[in-house]
């Protein structure tokens, strides 16, 4: 959705499927998904496993949150 600014924004915050780093010292980086198929596959090695289990766990304060692009 684009705002009245011309900037896309989300109205929830979306996780981060690339990837990156986890804010866990130790925990090594995570590899990303490139599509929907992989989201659960190798799920220790992906953001995107990584993500699903922060959700579980009910602690989204260690989530990797994707940075919203803008236009």
């Amino acid at each position: 959705m684009i705002n009245e600014n011309g900037d896309l924004r989300f109205r929830f915050p979306h996780l981060e499927a690339d990837g990156g780093d986890t804010p866990i010292p130790g925990d090594g980086p995570k590899i990303g998904a490139s599509g929907h198929a992989e989201y659960g596959r190798d799920a220790q090695e992906r953001m995107t496993g990584y993500n699903l289990a922060t959700i579980l766990l009910n602690r989204s304060d260690l989530a990797v949150k994707e940075t919203p692009l803008t236009w």
